[in-house]
C-alpha cells in the first residue's frame, strides 16, 4: 500500500526499518511507534505467542498490544488528538519508551477515524486518572494474516533488513503467493 503521508510536527522522522500492520480497511491515519530492539523483540514474542496459541479453526482478530509508561501514553494520546484534527491521512510518531537509548524499529499501525476517536477519548481519561508509576497497554486488533505479516516484518527488521515489508513480498514470491 503506497500512501503520500504527512508527518504531523515530525518533519524529520528517524530513518528506521518500518513494519506496517493494518487495523482497518479504510485508513484515516497512521500511528508510528518507534521502539528499541528489545521492545521490538518483545512485541514479536507477544504476537507470535498469540498466533501459536490460536486454534486451527479460530477466526477473527489478534490483538497487538503496545505497553508503555505514563510519558509513552501521553505521547500516544497527544498523537491521536493531533491526527483527529488533520485533514487527510496523516502520520504521527509515538514513543512508547521515551527514555530508550536507541530506536531500532518503527511499527506503523493504520487506523480509521472511529478507532482514532475512541482511542483518543479512552486514553485521555486514562492519562488524567494516572499516577506517575502506572503502566498502560494500547491494543489494535488485526487479522491473523496481518499479525503473521507483522511477525515476519519484525523478524526481518531484527535481522537487519532495512525494508521489512519487502521481505514479506520476497517470501510470498518464493512461496508462489504473489
Amino acid at each position: 500500500m503506497s500512501m503520500d503521508l504527512t508527518p504531523l510536527g515530525e518533519e524529520d522522522l528517524p530513518d528506521l526499518p518500518e513494519c506496517r500492520v493494518t487495523a482497518t480497511a479504510d485508513p484515516a491515519a497512521l500511528i508510528r511507534f518507534d521502539v528499541s530492539e528489545q521492545y521490538a523483540e518483545s512485541l514479536l514474542s507477544q504476537v507470535g505467542s498469540k498466533l501459536d496459541a490460536r486454534d486451527d479453526d479460530a477466526e477473527g482478530f489478534v490483538d497487538v498490544r503496545f505497553i508503555m509508561d505514563l510519558p509513552g501514553m501521553v505521547s500516544l494520546t497527544k498523537g491521536l488528538s493531533e491526527l483527529l484534527g488533520f485533514d487527510g491521512v496523516g502520520c504521527k510518531q509515538v514513543l512508547p519508551e521515551p527514555d530508550a537509548d536507541e530506536l531500532a524499529v518503527s511499527v506503523t499501525v493504520l487506523v480509521n477515524e472511529s478507532q482514532l476517536q475512541q482511542s483518543a477519548a479512552t486514553n485521555h481519561q486514562a492519562v488524567v486518572a494516572a499516577d506517575a508509576g502506572d503502566m498502560f497497554g494500547h491494543e489494535f486488533s488485526v487479522s491473523e494474516d496481518g499479525a503473521r505479516m507483522l511477525c515476519t516484518q519484525l523478524a526481518a527488521a531484527l535481522e537487519g533488513h532495512e525494508k521489512p515489508l519487502d521481505r514479506v513480498k520476497e517470501i510470498a514470491g518464493e512461496e508462489g503467493v504473489l
